[in-house]
């Protein structure tokens, strides 16, 4: 690895541009040794992984294996998706019957972008109370003159 290079101390730009070009060859480096390290874990124990989560009853959350003096913890998310156009027809349903849909879901509106920009300045008006912008974080490249 480099030496650390102090930004305020260095004048040059392009130094800067170098070492930040250094710094992102040496990230994409570590998270690939990153995830080749996981994934010869996971396959090194996956049975012992797998025999935890059917004990648990259940293939997500987390589940904890020792060896040694080590405790490997192996957590493996939930990711629910909601077809949503189903749930409007649920939605419908339930309302239709009377009931208050609130009970049993949330409705969350959005507008995109992309539209807002092309709607005529009445409608975007009535829009305006209910936006808000907020600033992402910026961006920042460095080209050199002739080259990428």
């Amino acid at each position: 690895m480099e030496a650390v290079l102090k930004p305020r101390e260095v004048n040059s730009l392009s130094a800067l541009a170098d070492r930040l070009d250094a710094i992102k060859v040496e990230k994409a480096q570590l998270a690939n040794e990153e995830k080749a390290i996981e994934a010869e874990i996971l396959g090194r124990y996956e049975s012992d992984i797998a025999d935890l989560y059917k004990t648990k009853g259940d293939a997500f959350g987390a589940v904890n294996l020792t060896e040694d003096d080590l405790t490997l913890s192996v957590t493996v998310p939930k990711k629910v998706e909601w077809d949503q156009d189903k749930l409007a027809a649920i939605h419908a349903d339930i309302r239709a019957n009377g009931a208050d849909p609130a009970e049993y879901m949330t409705v969350e509106y959005g507008v995109p972008e992309s539209k807002y920009k092309a709607w005529p300045v009445a409608i975007c008006q009535q829009f305006e109370p209910a936006r808000t912008v907020t600033p992402g974080r910026a961006n920042l490249v460095i080209k050199r003159k002739g080259g990428e």
